[in-house]
């Protein structure tokens, strides 16, 4: 925490202190927090011209403070403020050792790339001929759960083999050239010769330094950014290789507020099952469920005879899914279920039909895994109901969705089965239908 009064840990002989900052400290202390910093140490420093004009005096002064709360204090160690590390600015860089245990993934990534096909279909052939076999048709309801069982066990024992995604090393950006490297060492140089012999000639050449290394850092941007531009080819997606500078973004819900306690003096909750509480209770609050059925205002339509999915229906299905769509808690992407169905489309095809004649889901089809999204423009991101929920399912339960969504939406519109003035939920209709309807109710009214 950054401080723009002086704080009391500021040298007595150094400089003045203020009454706010004790205040704030004392605001800090009463609520559970403990500073870090050691009384009377320094963490930032100036270079003044003296009054004579003959030289420079240095300034220093406690402007950054670190403080934990006391959940957090047991993982807080080795607190020190390392002025060898310092570089670009008159702040001391604060450091501290935390120890804690990184929590466990729910869910294994993958990275199925299309070169890493052919070793993945061995694996996979292996592993399924070691498994229960799938017929052809499957009538009971526990054929169908030992045949998913066996397809997706398969999938995911090669996945495991062969597209595991490994962690990535540490690397500097790409713009990161030798160049920079360079300018970076003697900047550092620079402020060691600084700190150990004060004077106008190592001020200067810390200065000079300062400014080479941001001048090095612009230029190996544009470079990077000119060279990016020139490998741009007619066809490709601009608004995927925006991402190129952005990096892998990990978001981590931030510390919510316990919505019961008082505003005023609100209760924190850090602790991941306690968010996942607070969460819950503000999506899904307690409300008993609407019981009463409305009545059916038309008339009940005669039934017809459900006609088995097709393997073209299955396999053109397939093929229309993003590969790029979050998959559910196994991490089995669409790509991977269309190599599943190059290399047996017999058991896949079965899969999903037995799914739609018996009219069932799997029990891993059940489960989903609820990604929490910050919601825009929200004043205080600590209340739980500044996000929103998403449902990640599995993409082999989502497959049998769409073709019954398909199958829905064609007898919606084969036996008329919506009114005309019902654009959603319709094919080949939108919401430009629904404003040219009512232009043309608006003009046959005026004639």
């Amino acid at each position: 925490m950054r401080w723009r009064t002086r704080s009391p840990y500021t040298p007595t002989h150094l400089d003045k202190q203020s009454d706010e900052a004790d205040n704030l400290v004392e605001l800090m202390a009463s609520n559970g927090y403990t500073i870090l910093n050691n009384r009377g140490e320094d963490t930032f420093f100036v270079y003044r011209r003296n009054r004579q004009g003959t030289g420079h005096n240095l300034y220093t002064s406690t402007l950054d403070l670190a403080w934990t709360s006391a959940e957090l204090s047991h993982y807080i160690s080795d607190f020190q403020v390392a002025k060898h590390l310092g570089s670009m600015s008159n702040h001391h860089p604060l450091m501290v050792t935390i120890s804690y245990a990184p929590s466990q993934s729910t869910r294994t990534a993958f990275s199925f790339k299309p070169d890493r096909f052919e070793e993945w279909a061995e694996a996979f052939e292996l592993e399924l001929s070691t498994r229960t076999e799938i017929p052809e048709v499957i009538r009971t309801e526990s054929e169908f759960d030992a045949a998913v069982t066996s397809v997706t066990g398969a999938t995911l024992a090669a996945s495991h083999a062969t597209c595991l995604r490994r962690p990535k090393p540490a690397r500097a950006a790409r713009w990161f050239d030798s160049k920079v490297r360079e300018a970076l060492k003697d900047l550092r140089k620079a402020r060691r010769h600084l700190f150990r012999l004060p004077s106008n000639h190592n001020a200067l050449r810390f200065q000079c330094a300062r400014k080479f290394f941001h001048y090095q850092v612009v230029v190996a941007k544009r470079s990077h950014a000119r060279t990016f531009a020139s490998s741009v080819k007619p066809g490709t997606d601009l608004w995927r290789l925006t991402s190129w500078y952005q990096g892998v973004r990990k978001t981590s819900v931030p510390t919510l507020k316990d919505p019961a306690s008082d505003p005023r003096y609100p209760t924190w909750i850090a602790d991941p099952k306690g968010k996942a509480d607070a969460l819950a209770k503000a999506w899904f609050p307690n409300a008993k469920p609407n019981t009463k059925r409305v009545p059916h205002v038309q008339r009940a339509q005669p039934t017809r005879p459900v006609v088995s999915v097709t393997n073209e229906e299955v396999l053109t299905t397939l093929n229309e899914c993003n590969n790029d769509n979050a998959p559910g808690l196994s991490g089995l992407t669409y790509r991977v279920w269309k190599w599943v169905a190059t290399v047996a489309p017999d058991q896949l095809i079965a899969v999903v039909r037995a799914s739609i004649n018996l009219g069932i889901h799997h029990a891993s089809w059940k489960q989903s895994l609820v990604a929490v999204i910050p919601k825009n423009n929200k004043k205080d991101m600590s209340l739980p109901k500044s996000h929103r929920p998403i449902q990640l399912i599995e993409c082999l339960g989502k497959l049998v969705e769409k073709i019954a969504a398909r199958w829905i939406a064609f007898d919606l519109g084969k036996y008329n089965l919506m009114p005309f003035n019902q654009f959603g939920g319709r094919s080949n209709s939108s919401c430009l239908d629904a404003g040219l309807s009512l232009l043309h109710d608006v003009f046959e009214a005026r004639r």
